[in-house]
């Protein structure tokens, strides 16, 4: 389990990162779903063993979904020629043999 001060870092780093990526959205951060949770669980006065266990939650669940659109926007983009697709997993293919009338 992490400590509270490093996991409240990771949650602002991860909110921060996501703020980044949605600005064109002029989304403000007080009405994200994960304030809301927060804050609302601060105004219940739930005990701190639940609080750090819920923000592990949402820090894993906010870096998870930055890494899958991150992994989206790099492998899906469409249709790849077969030199491409070699390339991206570390292949490289053969070239062709230039062939000559004359043999024929």
């Amino acid at each position: 389990m992490a400590r509270p001060v490093s996991l409240l870092r990771n949650i602002v780093r991860e909110l921060r990162l996501s703020r980044s990526r949605d600005l064109a959205k002029k989304v403000p951060l007080v009405s994200s779903a994960a304030y809301k949770y927060v804050l609302t669980k601060f105004r219940d006065g739930s005990e701190g063993q639940e609080l750090v266990q819920d923000g592990e939650i949402w820090y894993l669940y906010m870096k998870s979904r930055r890494e899958h659109t991150a992994l989206l926007a790099r492998y899906c983009r469409g249709e790849r020629s077969i030199e491409d697709a070699a390339k991206m997993v570390g292949l490289q293919i053969p070239d062709k043999p230039k062939l000559d009338n004359k043999s024929l």
